[in-house]
């Protein structure tokens, strides 16, 4: 249901293919009238172009080529020397997801940067902005929410299911109870990133460059928010020059959680390598906040998958 093949043209919030349209029935009140329906958003995915529809708030992603011996990694990080990979095609958000995104599926905005203490930038977005303060099973559930959305409301091509029930879709619940996930990845809904794709698709692939967009740390104004000029706080996505591959703010922003457990040692595996076991989880960017050495692309700081902050957010991939 995901076969694109060109770069997407703006959209935020879906991810399969057929449109949904959910409604309930009118509920007679006790005035004798009626209380309006409840409806769904509707959502929709374009298998073309990789665009997407939710409610009113749209989406876009970029096509990656099938990846045969490319290289990730910096040899001057410990836990993630220079290595080769191959990768499956995925397609990749162009930006991270928004705050408007989140709320039109999950009903609610869980980001610390909203309010009259917290307004954007001049001339920038408020929902446009980055969301931020969720966790890493907060991500799974959203990614999941998102591939029934628009497909019209069925779990089929969900990618997320509950350890020892690999038959029970990861809800909600399981998030807030902390339960592992699986994944699966032959379905074609929407997940994290593993830490490879990520960074192959940062480095604009076989460019293979530190930053996202650039080699040189003092163009990072170009292409990135970052401590020195974020003025503390997540900005419109989009504004910056994207990197090769069409991505914005790969660098900078927000911190962006990947599919990974957390090794010690570059990935043993070659083929779609997806991590460790372990239960601490990767982030990848760095963001509007961070020490100069996480805007690193190969940097991958760990966390706890429980822990939020106002510096954390996603981006999502699917599989063609």
């Amino acid at each position: 249901m995901y076969v694109c093949m060109y770069v997407c043209i703006a959209l935020l919030v879906s991810g399969c293919s057929n449109a949904a349209d959910s409604s309930n029935s009118s509920i007679d009140n006790s005035g004798g009238g009626s209380i309006p329906p409840i409806v769904a958003p509707t959502g929709n995915y374009n298998k073309i172009t990789c665009s997407g529809q939710v409610g009113t708030v749209t989406f876009a992603m970029k096509s990656i080529e099938r990846v045969e011996d490319g290289t990730v990694g910096d040899d001057s990080i410990n836990n993630n020397k220079v290595h080769k990979v191959n990768l499956t095609a995925f397609h990749i958000g162009t930006t991270e997801v928004t705050q408007e995104l989140w709320q039109a599926v999950m009903g609610e905005n869980p980001s610390r940067f909203q309010g009259s203490d917290k307004l954007p930038a001049i001339n920038e977005a408020q929902e446009k902005r980055p969301v931020e303060n969720i966790n890493w099973f907060d991500c799974i559930v959203f990614c999941n929410e998102l591939t029934k959305m628009v497909n019209g409301g069925s779990d089929s091509e969900c990618v997320y299911y509950l350890t020892g029930e690999e038959t029970i879709v990861y809800t909600k619940e399981h998030a807030e109870a902390e339960k592992t996930p699986i994944q699966k990845m032959d379905k074609k809904g929407f997940r994290l990133p593993t830490g490879a794709e990520w960074e192959w698709a940062a480095q604009s692939g076989s460019s293979h460059q530190k930053y996202a967009g650039t080699d040189d740390a003092t163009q990072l104004d170009e292409y990135a928010w970052h401590t020195g000029n974020a003025d503390k706080k997540t900005h419109q996505v989009g504004l910056k020059t994207a990197n090769a591959f069409g991505l914005y703010d790969m660098t900078g922003n927000v911190e962006e959680w990947c599919w990974n457990g957390f090794s010690t040692s570059t990935d043993s595996e070659k083929d779609d390598p997806t991590g460790s076991l372990r239960t601490d989880r990767i982030r990848h960017g760095g963001s509007y906040r961070s020490e100069d050495k996480y805007y690193v692309i190969a940097h991958r700081p760990i966390s706890r998958p429980k822990i939020s902050t106002n510096d954390r957010g996603l981006r999502i991939v699917c599989r063609p």
